[in-house]
């Protein structure tokens, strides 16, 4: 690991710790904006994974990895 990468992982491991613990809302707010995440790119993502896989479905991956992870 060079120096420099380590002291932007020591600011980063720094700035978290500081913050802790977290409210919920926070959590939750993170949590949400995933899932938004996900569900507004999943086409992308199953094509993504379709290469990964080899030719996988996207009806599989939506079925399986995107659609199904992010109902609560």
């Amino acid at each position: 690991m060079t120096a420099d990468m380590k002291a932007i992982l020591d600011k980063q491991r720094a700035s978290f710790t500081s913050a802790m613990p977290e409210p919920m809302s926070a959590r939750r707010d993170r949590i949400d904006r995933a899932i938004a995440l996900l569900i507004d790119h999943k086409d992308a993502f199953a094509k993504a994974v379709s290469a990964d896989f080899g030719h996988r479905s996207t009806e599989q991956t939506l079925m399986t990895d995107i659609c199904r992870r992010s109902v609560r």
